[in-house]
């Protein structure tokens, strides 16, 4: 899968991680740079978002209940700009079945990919979303 992804640009793919746990968002760094992906990290909107506008991530992985935020609010913001409205996010959560109208307006008004992942999911599971949402 991977050789795939990054054979096609001759460059590592940069994602960007925004989980407002640590933890989790160490272990998906580390599942990513294991498979020769350029990671970039933060924990909420405003960190995302900075970091976005220094270098636009090719993907973005979500986690969708923030502390105080939703990774919707992210995918929303990112379509307001034409710089930043086509940047495919995988989404992730604990509670899938939490957020079925926000996944419900995501594919029926967003113009970018989108896929959700519910945790807990294998690294091939996450590196197969990664391919699909590439293509």
């Amino acid at each position: 899968i991977v050789d795939i992804i990054t054979m096609s640009t001759g460059k590592k793919k940069n994602i960007l991680i925004l989980d407002d746990d640590k933890n989790i968002g160490r272990l998906l760094e580390l599942i990513l740079q294991t498979s020769h992906f350029a990671v970039t990290r933060a924990t909420n909107i405003d960190k995302a978002l900075k970091r976005i506008r220094a270098k636009k991530p090719e993907i973005i992985i979500s986690d969708i209940m923030l502390e105080n935020e939703s990774g919707f609010d992210l995918y929303w913001e990112l379509q307001k700009s034409p710089e930043t409205d086509s940047i495919p996010i995988i989404f992730i959560s604990a509670y899938p079945d939490q957020n079925i109208s926000g996944r419900e307006k995501i594919r029926d008004q967003g113009k970018a990919k989108s896929l959700f992942l519910a945790k807990l999911f294998s690294p091939q599971t996450l590196l197969q979303a990664i391919e699909d949402i590439s293509g």
